[in-house]
């Protein structure tokens, strides 16, 4: 049962928490409703969710897949908001996302939560495919975290992402509670996490080819190594804080914080009034 049905294109700014919660029901009672949200490609769902805030989801059945969101086609982008899938302390388990087909976008540091009341088996936050359900998932993670949370039991069922499937996965930048590779999914993350990011492992740089299923924090991002800053010879009666660009030039694609100048070995505390002295050192 769905509560809400995506039908077109929607946008969902989250300004603050927004909290949904199910009745309990039977063990097998389809009363009322286990998914929040469901985009499917009938009706032509793309959900754009954003914002500040969080959106909660406390499923009610005991034995069937609860979740925030389902993906059953089209397309979703999470671009820095929460999706927390919560058991309510009255079901087994809530997803974050349960995406089975169409495409997936996380990015701008979004964050998704899985939950598990019980202690028996595991979850993920981020489930990716069906076993047995050969359809396309297209899932680019930009810049995401993604936590399992659990009452009790053994937290190493859990992983914050569950792969089922040899899915279009792209990593380019990430951290979750461990990963696990379904029997259908590629043997390792070599296939998964993008050329030319570090991945580590626990805080030790891991070889993407050499991991499989893992519960160990699993972060992936863009190492930089060298960076090379070219500062401008200072001109006199001018200012650094009036004219930046005549003052340092960084590499394309990164910004300069909290720089400190100095004026004969010693700081110099910017007053909208300073100028370059000829003679003196900066």
């Amino acid at each position: 049962r769905n509560a809400i049905v995506v039908r077109g294109t929607k946008d969902l700014n989250l300004l603050g928490d927004a909290v949904f919660r199910c009745p309990l029901t039977g063990n097998y009672d389809l009363k009322y409703y286990i998914q929040l949200i469901t985009l499917t490609d009938a009706t032509n769902s793309n959900l754009y969710i954003h914002g500040d805030g969080s959106l909660t989801y406390a499923g009610g059945t005991l034995y069937f897949v609860n979740s925030v969101i389902k993906m059953e086609g089209d397309h979703l982008t999470v671009d820095g908001a929460t999706i927390r899938g919560s058991n309510g302390y009255h079901t087994a388990f809530c997803y974050g996302i349960n995406a089975i087909f169409g495409s997936v976008s996380i990015q701008g540091g979004a964050t998704v939560i899985g939950e598990i009341y019980g202690g028996e088996g595991g979850i993920g936050a981020l489930t990716l495919g069906s076993e047995g359900v050969d359809r396309s998932l297209s899932v680019s993670i930009f810049d995401g975290k993604f936590y399992v949370e659990r009452d009790e039991g053994d937290s190493d069922e859990d992983h914050g992402i569950m792969v089922n499937n040899d899915i279009g996965l792209r990593i380019y930048g990430m951290s979750t509670d461990g990963i696990k590779l379904g029997r259908y999914a590629a043997d390792t993350l070599a296939d998964y996490v993008m050329d030319g990011y570090t991945m580590t492992v626990n805080g030790v740089s891991t070889d993407p080819a050499s991991c499989g299923t893992t519960s160990g924090i699993v972060e992936v991002y863009q190492e930089i190594s060298k960076i090379n800053i070219h500062v401008n010879s200072p001109v006199a009666g001018k200012s650094p804080t009036m004219y930046l660009e005549e003052v340092y030039m960084v590499p394309e694609g990164l910004t300069a914080e909290d720089i400190v100048w100095y004026e004969n070995g010693q700081p110099w505390y910017m007053n909208g009034g300073n100028r370059f002295v000829a003679g003196n050192t900066y």
